[in-house]
């Protein structure tokens, strides 16, 4: 099984924007390999992004954005569809929640 890959940063604007990276090839200290190839199954790179829009003058907008492409294999679509995507919508839901907890203090 892979390893789950790390977290990186890779694009942050301060008050404006955040761009997350998972690769699980990071971790394993595999060779480099392009950006968008997914070459096993179960091997997946995905991409979390925060972005925060002005509206008006006193109101922002938070956008959030997860891409996730993987190998093309029903197996890997089913495990995505049927655990892996129902949780992370439960694990942002709550992120964002927080979030907005926070803002509105």
């Amino acid at each position: 099984m892979p390893s789950r890959g790390v977290c990186l940063v890779v694009r942050v604007i301060p008050e404006r924007e955040l761009v997350m990276y998972v690769d699980p090839w990071i971790r394993s200290q595999r060779p480099a390999r392009p950006r968008r190839e997914v070459r096993r199954e179960r091997d997946y790179i995905s991409s979390w992004s925060f972005v925060l829009v002005p509206v008006g003058v006193t109101r922002t907008r938070l956008l959030v954005r997860t891409r996730v492409r993987w190998s093309p294999s029903w197996r890997t679509g089913l495990s995505w569809r049927v655990f892996t995507e129902p949780f992370h919508f439960l694990a942002e839901r709550q992120i964002l929640l927080r979030i907005r907890d926070r803002a509105e203090r």
